[in-house]
């Protein structure tokens, strides 16, 4: 009974110890969101199409551009994407302030 009695005391001991560790847990960073309009630009070869981004972290305000295939389609430091030739690339885009996210637009050249 004793041996019965220090297991379920045990066993009370670690799920209470494990409740308390959780709640004391700080809270984790907050989800960045960052979205490139419009998200699946379609165009012929030669057109032009100004991309937007925007994001909920609102210190940032400056982004960075980059075209996964520049043979493809091109985008400029403003965002303005031009189509190149047919096929399929991604455009990228970084807020300055912190390269290591970025959002991402697939592009369709046709």
């Amino acid at each position: 009974m004793y041996r019965f009695m220090s297991g379920i005391v045990m066993a009370f001991a670690i799920v209470f110890a494990a409740a308390c560790s959780e709640q004391a847990l700080p809270p984790g960073p907050a989800l960045i969101r960052i979205q490139i309009t419009p998200a699946l630009p379609v165009l012929p070869v030669g057109a032009e199409v100004q991309l937007a981004v925007s994001s909920n972290v609102p210190s940032w305000d400056g982004f960075l551009w980059r075209s996964s295939d520049d043979k493809i389609a091109r985008v400029s430091a403003s965002g303005l994407l031009t189509g190149v030739a047919r096929g399929e690339a991604f455009i990228l885009a970084k807020p300055a302030a912190d390269t290591t996210v970025e959002g991402i637009a697939r592009v369709v050249v046709q």
